[in-house]
């Protein structure tokens, strides 16, 4: 379900064996978090030099879910 957000969206991300995602948010970590926090989502911390890099941790499908709605919200 993430993949294929990301995908919907055109976004880059690194393919992952673990519980996260990475992906380019396209914007300043802080805006992201700031606008995903707004919407009840905390992503990651920063990665210098990643600055534009999110890591989304997976969860309860009910958690992907409100992810995916709010990530689609913010990056519309």
């Amino acid at each position: 379900m993430i993949y294929d957000s990301l995908n919907k969206l055109g976004m880059e991300y690194i393919n992952s064996h673990t519980n996260f995602v990475f992906f380019k948010t396209g914007m300043p970590i802080t805006s992201f978090s700031e606008q995903m926090s707004e919407k009840n989502i905390i992503v990651g911390r920063p990665f210098p030099p990643l600055l534009d890099w999110a890591r989304i941790s997976t969860g309860k499908l009910e958690d992907i879910k409100a992810f995916t709605k709010a990530l689609e919200a913010t990056m519309s």
